[in-house]
């Protein structure tokens, strides 16, 4: 079965287009409905959509910058405000009655379905939250800006939401690296999993000496398993079915990360950062695999990416 997802997000105007990306890439596998924090620039563009949800917690994204030489004090400020708006996006779902809420970074887009016994899991009650470790092996760097990636998380909580929006509050005045060290804060007073390393795949896993190997297994593979997007189900390869092959093989491929399929990636694609995009790297290389797969939902992808690229409305 095709599965309904609640999902939220932060989306300001200058983010709108990797919004719509991630909105179109997850939307392939899954049902959304979306619950987000955004400035009056999305507001006015949603405002006759029935599918996203929107509460303005966000006055404007001008001069909000987190990093860069022409970031100043203020502008930090601005944009720790804006971040903090997450976990107020995650409560405004679970307050509609949603069973969980799985928040996403407006930069993350998915070239393969969420796993159904991850799924399934995000339905447990006994489980407050579904964190993404930053799995940089980088202790010190770690220990400074949180050990979880606070761009993608799973919650049914509204304490848990609680709790780390407490600390948020507070975070810049104590010298507390953004959303995340708050995150590491409180996490061990709750009962958390960890998602697997396909899951919220950043440039930080991969960009230093010691875990560039993991660039190396990123890569097109032959698997027998393919989700088959007429259906949504998981499926075992029939031998006489090569809707996703590649070349005329009747083997499907996959987009592979470290041995799994990979899930989604976080990195930007098209917001201007103001500063160097250090996940662009990570972006090439993806693209060039959805570009290799011939499975006909990369080429929606890629079709989709290129039309937005032109300024389409897609």
């Amino acid at each position: 079965m095709i599965y309904d997802i609640a999902c939220s997000s932060v989306v300001t105007k200058k983010s709108l287009d990797e919004f719509r990306l991630l909105d179109f890439t997850i939307s392939q596998y899954h049902n959304v409905r979306w619950y987000l924090s955004v400035d009056p620039y999305v507001e006015e563009f949603y405002k006759d959509s029935e599918k996203h949800n929107c509460l303005q917690n966000i006055d404007s994204d001008e001069d909000a910058k987190h990093c860069g030489t022409d970031a100043t004090e203020q502008s930090k400020i601005k944009f720790m405000h804006i971040m903090k708006t997450k976990a107020y996006a995650s409560d405004f779902a679970l307050s509609q009655g949603e069973d969980f809420v799985l928040f996403l970074d407006s930069d993350i887009f998915f070239v393969n379905p969420i796993d159904e016994k991850v799924l399934e899991l995000f339905t447990n009650k006994s489980i407050d939250a579904f964190l993404c470790p930053h799995a940089t092996f980088n202790h010190s760097n770690e220990a400074k800006v949180g050990f979880f990636n606070a761009g993608m998380y799973c919650t049914s909580s509204r304490r848990f939401l609680g709790a780390w929006m407490d600390i948020n509050n507070k975070a810049y005045e104590n010298n507390l690296y953004g959303d995340q060290k708050p995150l590491e804060l409180i996490y061990n007073n709750f009962v958390t999993v960890n998602l697997p390393i396909n899951y919220d795949i950043g440039f930080w896993r991969m960009n230093e000496q010691h875990n560039h190997y993991r660039f190396n297994q990123l890569g097109l593979g032959i698997v027998d398993e393919v989700f088959n997007l007429s259906n949504g189900k998981h499926n075992a390869r029939p031998d006489n079915d090569d809707t996703f092959s590649i070349r005329g093989s009747a083997n499907h491929v996959n987009l592979l990360f470290m041995g799994h399929p990979a899930v989604c990636f976080h990195a930007h694609t098209f917001k201007d950062l103001g500063y160097t995009n250090y996940g662009a790297f990570l972006v090439e290389k993806v693209l060039h695999c959805l570009r290799e797969s011939g499975r006909p939902d990369h080429k929606r992808t890629l079709e989709f990416m290129a039309k937005m690229q032109l300024g389409g409305v897609c």
